[in-house]
């Protein structure tokens, strides 16, 4: 194994994805049950939203601290092996940075904030876009010109996904509608597909 940190820190970035898709599935259905609870009628109306509460603090929210700090974890790894140190680098200041927003934003701003959500999502692409550059480098110092191809076309794809879904988190915010909503989150689902893909090839790249 020439690069056992790489390894290790992709690993923990693929279980941090991981953790992080089952979170925005829990955001979604609790959506959907609060809808279904809304058109149900008022009895369960509660029901619904009792469910949908429990959803998105337990699983949602949860899950989504635990994936951060897994991630954190990964990145720091994988910062410790050439040639990726400098992208690894940039991808772990950028994650601090967003944590420490959201940390504030918390407490400044609405939980409903578009600022907050926009400079969130942004900051997530800067970290993702790193990661997959450092991926890309251990990939052509390996000589795996398929998997740095493929990092080529996954930035690309990562980007309008995210682009997408911060045009729909500004849209639903101001017409404030489920639907919108539940589109965000199904974009987000297909951004975490696309990069989960990425990142089980460059495990096991860097594995060999």
């Amino acid at each position: 194994m020439k690069y056992p940190n790489g390894f290790k820190g992709v690993s923990n970035i693929l279980t941090a994805e991981i953790l992080g898709l089952i979170s925005s599935l829990a955001f979604i259905l609790s959506l959907l049950v609060m809808g279904a609870g809304v058109a149900a009628g008022s009895a369960d109306v509660a029901v619904g939203g009792l469910l949908a509460t429990l959803l998105s603090v337990v699983l949602g929210t949860i899950l989504g601290l635990v994936a951060l700090v897994v991630s954190l974890i990964g990145i720091n790894a994988a910062k410790n092996d050439e040639p990726a140190t400098k992208f690894f680098t940039y991808a772990f200041y950028a994650a601090i940075i967003n944590l420490i927003f959201g940390v504030i934003a918390g407490f400044a701003l609405p939980a409903d904030s578009v600022v907050k959500t926009v400079i969130s999502d942004a900051l997530n692409t800067v970290v993702t876009v790193f990661i997959i550059m450092g991926i890309q480098s251990f990939a052509r110092e390996l000589g795996n010109t398929e998997l740095e191809s493929l990092g080529k076309t996954i930035l690309i794809c990562i980007v309008i996904v995210q682009v997408i879904s911060i045009v729909l988190g500004i849209i639903g915010a101001n017409v404030t509608t489920t639907v919108f909503s539940i589109i965000g989150g199904v974009l987000t689902v297909v951004y975490y597909v696309i990069y989960l893909v990425f990142l089980s090839k460059a495990k096991t790249m860097l594995k060999a």
